[in-house]
């Protein structure tokens, strides 16, 4: 956020005094050389327009860089050359019947005949509509064989892992505090408890050893969609390692969108054989990713509206303060109300490694930052769009400040 707030200033200065004490530029239009004429021929592209002039030429568009990136995000937000350029084709189309002639009746019978054409077109459009017959609706038999996801780039997290647990026993302490991988920093322990408690089990080591020695399959990517077509949801890729994607989901709490990121995909099987049940709401609708003994989630971080976030616009997003807030929201990571268990004992400092950093204290500082991470297994259905966020994240420290960008254009 900081990093944004100091690029606009350090921008808005450059162009203040650039503008104002260096060349002191002026307006005015060409309107000698302009071909933009009320009875100019439809072929051309019309005259120069407004610039401003000086000994370097800067265009007017420099004097606004500023409002495009508060705004807009980017400085290519706001370009209507196009639209600018259509004009001249588009109200030629009503102006020829509107046009104000020197006989009375003929501009009259100029606008009726607009009028008229309106009218008839419209009611052509609206008998099209009701004697078309609507297109056929997908059949219950046929939708439950819709696929709406494929898992890609498979992962070994969670090979092998469960090979020296017994059921009905607490699993040891070593096996339980290991964290995953260095891009997946959640232990083993804490997978399994997220599970058991998407499934309403009772809170027992039992059930956690009982979850652990079912098959377990990871994947770092998945094609989410339908009959739509597929988009590729990332946590983990091999093809961009940078890239983790943020995503919106359906639904709402305490009036207030739900977002999170993806970290990646999880699929327990075997569920039927081993007796555990799966609760109804995660098994409908009929073709959802979850069924009597295949659960297939998606493990993400939850996100929160950033304390500076005070106002919510129509879609329940947490608009940024301003300058910023016409078109972003302001999100930070979700943090649980208790911190996390093996964080802050032996069978964590031997684990430091995994997380960023050059040295013992940076590493340190940034394990820190995830003591109150909030993790939750999710279905695949419940994903809605993409968000378009950027976070300052670099090997020093986690900024848990997210700026979304709220539109995109040209998309």
């Amino acid at each position: 956020m900081n990093m944004y707030v100091c690029i606009v200033s350090r921008l808005t200065y450059t162009l203040h005094e650039t503008c104002t004490h260096t060349y002191y530029m002026r307006h005015y239009r060409d309107e000698d050389v302009s071909d933009t004429e009320d009875t100019d021929e439809d072929r051309g592209w019309g005259g120069l327009g407004m610039f401003e002039y000086s000994k370097r030429g800067l265009p007017h568009s420099l004097c606004h860089a500023a409002e495009l990136v508060e705004t807009y995000g980017h400085h290519g937000a706001a370009c209507t050359c196009v639209g600018e350029a259509g004009h001249k084709h588009t109200i030629k189309n009503a102006s020829r019947f509107a046009r104000t002639y020197g006989d009375r009746n003929q501009s009259q019978e100029g606008m009726l005949s607009w009028v008229q054409r309106e009218l008839l077109w419209s009611a052509v459009f609206e008998m099209n509509n009701s004697i078309t017959p609507a297109s056929p609706t997908v059949s219950e038999s046929a939708e439950d064989h819709t696929p709406t996801h494929k898992l890609r780039e498979p992962l070994d997290l969670t090979d092998g892992w469960s090979h020296t647990l017994t059921v009905g026993t607490r699993p040891p302490l070593l096996w339980a505090s290991t964290f995953l991988s260095k891009r997946v920093l959640i232990t083993r322990v804490e997978l399994v408890t997220l599970l058991r408690t998407k499934l309403e089990m009772n809170e027992t080591w039992e059930n956690i050893t009982l979850l652990a020695k079912l098959r377990w399959e990871c994947f770092g990517c998945a094609m989410v969609g339908g009959n739509g077509g597929f988009r590729k949801v990332v946590g983990i890729s091999g093809v961009s390692p940078q890239r983790r994607d943020f995503v919106r989901l359906n639904g709402s709490e305490h009036g207030t969108a739900l977002s999170a990121q993806v970290i990646m995909f999880v699929r327990v099987s075997g569920l039927a054989g081993a007796g555990v049940r799966v609760p109804e709401t995660l098994r409908v609708p009929a073709n959802s990713t979850c069924n009597e003994n295949e659960l297939t989630l998606a493990l993400v971080r939850w996100l929160s509206p950033d304390p500076r976030a005070l106002l919510r616009d129509d879609r329940m997003l947490p608009l940024c303060p301003p300058p910023f807030g016409i078109n972003h929201a302001l999100w930070t990571f979700a943090k649980t109300r208790r911190q996390r268990g093996y964080l802050s004992d032996n069978l964590f400092a031997r684990q430091l490694h995994l997380f960023p950093g050059k040295d013992l204290p940076t590493k340190r500082q940034n394990a820190a930052s995830l003591k109150y991470a909030m993790y939750d297994l999710i279905r695949i259905e419940t994903i809605d769009t993409f968000m378009n966020c950027t976070r300052d994240e670099n090997e020093n420290y986690f900024v848990d400040s997210i700026m979304e960008t709220i539109t995109l254009p040209f998309l």
